[in-house]
């Protein structure tokens, strides 16, 4: 969804592209946070749901850096 919305933005320059792409992303991720946040703590305890809402992000970054590459 980001990348169809950047694209639109798309200016010359992959900094331009990279950068739009950022700020279509951040508002995004904010409210897919926000939305499992909310669902965590209707289900479970709000800490519980505070706690899994701030390590996904870790979790995230740990997928990227272990995940095989493709050719």
């Amino acid at each position: 969804m980001t990348h169809l919305v950047a694209d639109r933005l798309k200016q010359p320059g992959r900094d331009t592209l990279a950068l739009s792409r950022l700020l279509m992303a951040l508002p995004l991720y904010a409210l897919w946070y926000a939305l499992a946040w909310w669902c965590l703590a209707r289900w479970t305890q709000p800490w519980i749901a505070t706690l899994w809402t701030v390590l996904m992000p870790l979790g995230g970054a740990v997928r990227a850096a272990f995940r095989p590459h493709r050719a």
